[in-house]
């Protein structure tokens, strides 16, 4: 992948935030971890990481019925946990970017259950939750991370 500005990914997670209100409302994607992913690989600086995750992630809480925060806190300690582990992944290689989604998916939605479960918010069907949002849901968004980010970001 060439020197693609953050803007651009960052565009691509809102325009997919956006379609998926309309076009897949009871899917729960994580559709902003490919551009964390972006993010992490990019940026050397982990403050500067961390405030950069603490804003992008403002639509995400200001469209959810969920506590506000919710999301920004649980991208900001997937990116303090998770941007340590970026120089195992190149950002030149697809099967790196999608196996790095996939970690940061994976870490966002277990924090995400952890924060829901502090904030005695009860899951609907916990084990289908369970099975769909830790199992099932990471590898789906590294699929959408290679499909909506890397092929655009690569031809650009």
């Amino acid at each position: 992948m060439k020197e693609i500005p953050l803007f651009a990914s960052f565009c691509l997670a809102t325009s997919a935030l956006w379609l998926q209100k309309d076009l897949l409302p009871d899917c729960a994607l994580s559709l902003y971890a490919p551009f964390l992913a972006h993010l992490f690989l990019r940026v050397d600086s982990k403050l500067k990481t961390l405030w950069i995750v603490a804003l992008a992630i403002l639509p995400l809480d200001l469209l959810s019925s969920h506590p506000f925060g919710l999301y920004a806190t649980s991208a900001t300690l997937t990116a303090s946990c998770l941007h340590r582990f970026r120089s195992y992944f190149f950002h030149d290689r697809a099967l790196h970017f999608a196996l790095y989604t996939f970690a940061i998916s994976l870490t966002f939605s277990s924090l995400e259950a952890l924060f829901l479960f502090l904030f005695d918010t009860r899951l609907q069907d916990a084990g289908k939750w369970l099975l769909s949002s830790l199992w099932r849901m990471p590898w789906i968004d590294a699929l959408y991370a290679l499909i909506w980010f890397w092929l655009p970001l690569t031809i650009i």
